[in-house]
């Protein structure tokens, strides 16, 4: 699944900005784990 620029920005600035876990924030976006992974080595 694809999601737009605007979703994959706002979910790095979470990563980087607090001290969540990166499953924590995947969670809360409703974006699977591995998708976010995927988000960052882009």
């Amino acid at each position: 699944m694809v999601y737009p620029d605007n979703v994959k920005e706002s979910v790095l600035k979470q990563i980087f900005a607090s001290s969540k876990t990166i499953a924590d924030i995947a969670r809360e976006n409703g974006i699977p784990y591995t998708t976010v992974m995927t988000l960052l080595y882009e």
